[in-house]
């Protein structure tokens, strides 16, 4: 059974409720995963430490950033390595949340040689030598309509003559059934990047681990659809909040819910 604590006491001294002063595309997937799950972590700002499977993406994600930053001609596999080596030593292997998950030797090695696997997988979907990078790691802050919406868009390139949103995942390729909540992600970044002057004609979204690449055209219809979705959820989020309550929406999910323990759902 997966772990489902959380860091907090729930009946400690909280911060006064307010709304968040913007939404991104997770914690809008939060909302409509479960508004009662966007509460506790949105607006009563309980901490859910990230388990194990999310911290290997985080490592390999700063590898992935630091790699993307250089010169073209010095993306090597060698080049990932020595990066990997210098993140671990000066950063990760004292980072709170992975001190947090009280690995042994033998699960710190696990831990390790996994992030690698996902570092590792990406050279199989392409050469990065070949990538025309805009800019990694990109902050864009805009007003969507009636919303304010915050996101980090992992790599901004032009392949082509087109510009290209291209984000990296460590978790599986989505089934069929599930690519349209996937691509959620990536349209709402190219809505974003819009009201920025900047015109995105691809997504690219590169899954590491399973060695895979899914992507497409940006249409109008995919960024009106993105503007409506972030439309909804704010406007849900805004009515939740007046009214004082956010609905619980149990699922096979909860397993996997920091919130759990603490849920009115479960207690």
């Amino acid at each position: 059974m997966p772990d489902s604590t959380v860091l907090a006491d729930p009946e400690a001294a909280a911060p006064a409720r307010k709304l968040p002063r913007s939404l991104s595309h997770s914690s809008m997937a939060a909302y409509e995963s479960c508004p009662k799950k966007f509460e506790f972590s949105r607006i009563d700002r309980i901490p859910d430490p990230p388990g194990r499977a999310m911290l290997v993406g985080t490592f390999a994600h700063a590898v992935l950033e630091d790699l993307m930053k250089t010169d073209p001609e010095t993306r090597t596999v060698e080049a990932a390595k020595r990066i990997a080596r210098r993140r671990w030593d000066r950063w990760f292997a004292r980072h709170a949340d992975f001190v947090r998950l009280d690995l042994d030797e033998a699960g710190r090695l696990d831990f390790r040689k996994d992030a690698w696997k996902a570092v590792e997988g990406y050279f199989a979907i392409e050469d990065p030598r070949g990538v025309e990078v805009v800019s990694v790691e990109a902050r864009v802050e805009v007003t969507l309509g009636s919303v304010p919406l915050m996101g980090f868009v992992d790599r901004i390139e032009k392949a082509g003559g087109d510009t290209v949103v291209s984000d990296y995942k460590t978790g599986k390729v989505p089934a069929a059934a599930y690519k349209d909540e996937a691509i959620a992600q990536p349209h709402l970044y190219a809505a974003m990047l819009a009201e920025t002057g900047v015109t995105v004609d691809r997504y690219r979204m590169l899954y590491v681990v399973g060695r895979q690449e899914v992507g497409g055209e940006v249409r109008a219809s995919d960024l009106d659809s993105a503007r409506q979705r972030a439309e909804d959820a704010w406007g849900a989020i805004v009515k939740d909040f007046s009214d004082g309550h956010f609905a619980t929406r149990p699922s096979k999910l909860c397993d996997w819910c920091g919130y759990k323990e603490i849920c009115p759902a479960w207690t």
